[in-house]
């Protein structure tokens, strides 16, 4: 039975929470759930006892989330790869110190002391086990929303940042690779700092077992750890993501003979007609919605094109112009045949699978379209694809088709940015991501439902960390090291934004105020970097060094 008595008064002690727990006696528990606070970080919980005997027993029940307010047992013990946790430790005399060596990205202990004891004066302290992230990256605006979102976002890449990016801190805290890329975008935004991509990238290639030269998926892992194809090409595009950063090209002489593996695989799976098949010994993850993972998937062909054509602008760019060259023949040639099988010229938009007698079957999805206007596949029919997918789903208007979830609506995102949808994404954001709020992190999915084993607290949600300055500023980074990139800003929401954003040149600020038809811009563009910025009836150019720009102009 439960001890109900007068609950103690928990106090702050520096970094540590201390309360006085009641006497107890055997066949009673007391059980107090404490909230570590919204800046909540992942940690080993160390404990400092005093009054106790060696009938005293502590447990520390962990919860990322109190959905209905209270403590419960979320998911059952048991059910998939989810674990209820928790940790236990058995006093051994009247003054005990003890370290818990498992670490744990949770907001919410609750504390819970049987036997018989004295009254427990119990001290809780929390050893961050967090990167050392130095947050340099800022957004403020004068949305309030977005500003909400923008700091779970924030939040969400710093709790998922540990020795490794982790999917989550809370279930399996394992480096999942899909993930990853979104974190190293997010961190790129927030620090500037690109250690935990290069070392991810070396830490994935590095692990032996993987089956026909692919890579496992995440890692740390063991030989039976999953292998995701479409995960492998994601590894790919990262080779180019990490050069594009920083500029720096020797990571390709390490891992050239790892992706000349993965193409050679994806080689193999071609059929008759050149396409990529489905490979039925593998997970083929593309997204956690109802996708076409048989067959002839058109996600996987168009994934692959899209992580191919970056790794070919890496190798061209690390000088292997011979190995770029006829790479890009491939590229060319798999343009042409991509467009032939998936492409619907009835309904104008691209199909999502050929069936096993290579006819198109299923209604077409946003994925696909999403990845045709980002590769600038069929630009005749952009506006169908527009207008038929991306804008109802921006909208949130669009009903039986595969849609994006909070994973892989980055790359919508990327799409609206590049198809001057601006307004709508970040009314999407907002209608998505208002609902996290309250919870201080980012969500795996958009939406509970009934299933309780989701993250709370999931890096690969928390893209908006870059997508809101991207949006409203219109920033695009056009050559590797942010060496050049363009500005477009958008004057019809928010009324004010301001931007800090760490590069390999030096930091760029950015504020923008309007007011009616008036609109103020501040830029400061640090030295090698050339920079564009385009405005109403006027672009502005710097040519390498340092320059501070002030414009007010009619909007």
């Amino acid at each position: 039975s439960i001890d109900w008595k007068e609950k103690p008064v928990w106090k702050k002690d520096g970094d540590s929470l201390c309360g006085t727990i009641p006497a107890g006696s055997s066949g009673k528990i007391y059980a107090a759930t404490l909230d570590l606070g919204e800046e909540w970080l992942p940690g080993t919980p160390v404990l400092d006892v005093s009054g106790g005997n060696s009938d005293t027993v502590i447990e520390l029940h962990y919860y990322h989330n109190l959905p209905n307010g209270i403590a419960e047992l979320l998911p059952p013990p048991g059910v998939g790869s989810l674990l209820a946790l928790a940790a236990r430790v058995r006093l051994n005399g009247p003054q005990v110190h003890h370290e818990f060596f498992q670490i744990m990205g949770i907001r919410f202990v609750t504390v819970v002391v049987r036997g018989d004891h004295g009254p427990l004066d119990l001290k809780l302290s929390w050893r961050c086990a967090a990167y050392p992230l130095t947050i340099k990256g800022a957004w403020d605006s004068s949305d309030e929303d977005l500003n909400a979102i923008w700091q779970i976002s924030k939040h969400t890449q710093q709790v998922c940042s540990m020795d490794v990016f982790v999917d989550t801190p809370w279930r399996e805290q394992s480096q999942w690779w899909g993930d990853a890329r979104i974190q190293a975008k997010n961190t790129h935004w927030l620090t500037g700092d690109s250690r935990l991509l290069e070392q991810g990238i070396h830490l994935i290639a590095e692990q032996e077992g993987a089956p026909d030269g692919l890579l496992f998926a995440n890692a740390p892992t063991t030989h039976s750890g999953s292998v995701l194809p479409d995960f492998c090409l994601t590894w790919l595009a990262t080779l180019h993501d990490l050069w594009f950063q920083t500029g720096e090209t020797e990571h390709l002489r390490e891992q050239k003979s790892r992706a000349e593996d993965i193409l050679a695989y994806f080689d193999r799976m071609r059929d008759s007609r050149g396409l990529v098949k489905a490979d039925p010994r593998y997970w083929l993850f593309e997204d956690w919605c109802d996708l076409p993972r048989d067959n002839t998937p058109a996600f996987l062909n168009l994934w692959h094109l899209y992580a191919v054509t970056l790794y070919c602008k890496f190798l061209k760019n690390a000088g292997h112009a011979a190995d770029a060259g006829l790479l890009e023949q491939k590229i060319a040639a798999e343009r042409v045949l991509l467009k032939k099988a998936f492409f619907d010229p009835e309904q104008n938009l691209f199909v999502p699978e050929l069936d096993r007698d290579g006819k198109r079957n299923g209604t077409p999805s946003v994925h696909d379209q999403v990845l045709a206007l980002l590769l600038e596949l069929r630009p005749e029919a952009k506006d169908s694809m527009i207008e038929k997918r991306i804008l109802p789903c921006l909208k949130g208007t669009l009903s039986g088709c595969a849609e994006p979830s909070s994973f892989w609506s980055t790359y919508l995102l990327d799409a609206a940015q590049m198809y001057g949808l601006r307004a709508e994404a970040l009314e999407y954001i907002r209608r998505e991501w208002a609902k996290m709020v309250p919870t201080g992190t980012a969500w795996e999915t958009f939406g509970k439902g009934n299933y309780s084993g989701w993250s709370y607290s999931h890096a690969w949600s928390a893209h908006p960390l870059s997508h809101l300055p991207e949006l409203v500023f219109g920033v695009k980074q056009t050559e590797d090291a942010w060496r050049r990139v363009e500005f477009s800003p958008l004057f019809t929401a928010p009324d004010s934004a301001e931007l800090v954003l760490p590069t390999p040149q030096g930091t760029i600020r950015a504020s923008l105020k309007r007011s009616g038809q008036t609109a103020e811009l501040d830029f400061e563009i640090p030295a090698g970097m050339c920079a564009q910025i385009r405005l109403p009836g006027e672009t502005i150019r710097t040519n390498g060094e340092a320059a501070v720009i002030s414009r007010k102009l009619s909007v």
